[in-house]
């Protein structure tokens, strides 16, 4: 239920949004990525979901961009 709340979030957002979003997530994976191999070993589950939320918006994106060279060769 929580991920079709977040697609549904995601999929609300502009493409410029979304972009924005993936930005941010990837400049979080890498701070993570940091932080677990100098400091914390746990973090690695906050990178996992940090990845598998950035597939997500890039897989929206990818959508959302299909849909609009569909609509634009229809007209």
């Amino acid at each position: 239920m929580k991920v079709k709340k977040e697609l549904t979030e995601l999929r609300e957002k502009t493409i410029d949004e979304l972009k924005a979003l993936a930005r941010e997530l990837r400049e979080s994976i890498e701070s993570e990525r940091v932080q677990s191999y100098f400091k914390d070993q746990t973090s690695t589950n906050n990178v996992q979901s940090s990845r598998k939320k950035l597939a997500r918006v890039l897989t929206i994106i990818t959508e959302k961009e299909k849909e609009e060279k569909k609509e634009a060769k229809q007209k």
